[in-house]
């Protein structure tokens, strides 16, 4: 009987004890997503989040451009404006991503930076328009679509 008693003691203060099992909320399965830059265009890799629940998500890349600009009058004047600077942007998203299974896949997103320059940017359409420099940035979020919604994993470059 002591035995009996011995064991039921140890059992029940095992199960006492004991942690329930419970998921660690959202989190990437292998990696966080990288971004790669290659010319002027940005790729935001795959990737897979576990424990989402229901919620559905969305992912966004922007990619902001500055494009230095020089006008030059080839007239007799062989006139220079002074240099200015257009801002472009371009984006890609992935729609609104659901879930299964508490998971979440997400697509690889590409955008390229945008060097257009806008029609009008020189005094005068005769003009040469000149393209003395491009900068880029990069902005990547994967944001929850809950209410209010909620930002789960943003990067910059």
């Amino acid at each position: 009987m002591k035995r009996l008693s011995l064991i039921i003691a140890i059992l029940t203060s095992l199960f006492a004890f004991a942690a329930p099992a419970s998921a660690a909320g959202p989190h990437f399965m292998k990696t966080a997503p990288a971004c790669h830059v290659s010319g002027d265009t940005v790729t935001c890799d795959s990737s897979t989040i576990a424990g989402v629940g229901n919620y559905n998500a969305v992912a966004t890349l922007n990619v902001f451009t500055v494009v230095s600009v020089e006008c030059h009058n080839p007239g007799t004047n062989d006139k220079w404006v002074p240099p200015h600077d257009t801002t472009n942007q371009s984006s890609a998203t992935s729609g609104q991503l659901e879930p299964k299974n508490g998971k979440l896949v997400i697509p690889q997103l590409s955008a390229s930076a945008d060097t257009s320059v806008p029609a009008g940017t020189c005094p005068n359409g005769n003009w040469n328009t000149v393209i003395t420099d491009v900068d880029f940035s990069y902005t990547y979020t994967i944001t929850f679509l809950s209410n209010p919604p909620k930002t789960f994993f943003s990067t910059s470059g």
